[in-house]
């Protein structure tokens, strides 16, 4: 009985070990997930602030830490090829309200992008964060972001 016992234990034990490599593995190789400052003055004229673009690496969330801003603001995810911002498009509906101080997940399908009738087109290369000043007024941007999040 405890010979079951123990070689139950190893079985378990290796398992456990097997699935915490592959998932620190998963975590080093797997996505770009280095943050990036972007600091910029919105002038209120009503337009959006887009990050630069980044290269999209898997279908994990993108990240925003609003550390720095003046004032809270609202952050959208959008998609381009070969990191042109040009051929921006919206790849959520949802754009998520980010305070300062705060950071939030971005839910986002730049690697799962579908066409009209739900069929899989090709996917983005790069991400982008379209950000939306509250009201669009003049204020301090100043936050972290990263286009996948671990």
């Amino acid at each position: 009985m405890k010979k079951n016992s123990l070689v139950l234990k190893f079985f378990f034990g290796l398992v456990l070990f097997v699935a915490l490599g592959t998932t620190a593995t998963n975590y080093v190789f797997a996505n770009n997930h280095g943050d990036t400052r972007v600091a910029r003055y919105s002038t209120g004229d009503g337009g959006d602030t887009v990050t630069p673009p980044r290269k999209k690496e898997d279908k994990s969330s993108m990240y925003v830490y609003n550390d720095k801003s003046a004032k809270s603001f609202y952050a959208r995810s959008a998609g381009s090829w070969g990191g042109s911002t040009y051929y921006l498009e919206q790849v959520t509906t949802i754009a998520f309200y980010v305070p300062v101080g705060q950071s939030r997940y971005i839910t986002n399908y730049v690697k799962e992008t579908k066409d009209a009738t739900g069929k899989p087109k090709p996917s983005y290369s790069h991400a982008v964060l379209v950000i939306m000043p509250g009201s669009h007024s003049k204020t301090w941007l100043s936050f972290l972001w990263s286009p996948d999040s671990i």
